[in-house]
Formats: C-alpha cells, structure tokens, sequence
C-alpha cells in the first residue's frame, strides 16, 4: 500500500467528484472515512497465500543461492 490515509478534499479533487459522491463510492469499495478529521482510509489488502513449491523450482532456487554463493566468495 502506498499510502495510509488521503484527505477526502483531496480524493474528491482527483476523481473529478463532489466529496459526498466521492465518499459513497470509496465506502462502497471498503474504504472508511474519518468525518472528524475528513480523512479516508482505504480497504486493507487481502492476505495472499502461500504457494507450495515443487522439488524443481526448490532446486532451481539451490541453484541460484549456490551460484551467487560462489560469485561472492571469489570476489
């Protein structure tokens, strides 16, 4: 996330819409305003899942790690 908190003044001013529009459709999207500050806060992301990995790309990355490993220790 790029950012924790945007003014609503602001958002409105950059979606080209009033700040009560503005305010029904990010809350619509998850985001939360702050009325006491006039502060939105956008929806947290979603965790991702780990993904397993198969034996070959763990072997892949042996591969890479060692490579890398050796360039190091020659320099």
């Amino acid at each position: 996330m790029a950012y924790t908190s945007v003014p609503l003044s602001l958002a409105a001013s950059r979606t080209l819409m009033d700040e009560s529009t503005t305010t029904e459709h990010l809350v619509a999207r998850g985001w939360r305003l702050d009325a006491s500050t006039g502060l939105l806060y956008p929806k947290a992301p979603e965790p991702k899942a780990n993904r397993a990995i198969g034996v070959q790309e763990f072997t892949q990355l042996a591969d890479i790690v060692a490579h890398l490993e050796v360039q190091q220790e020659t320099s």
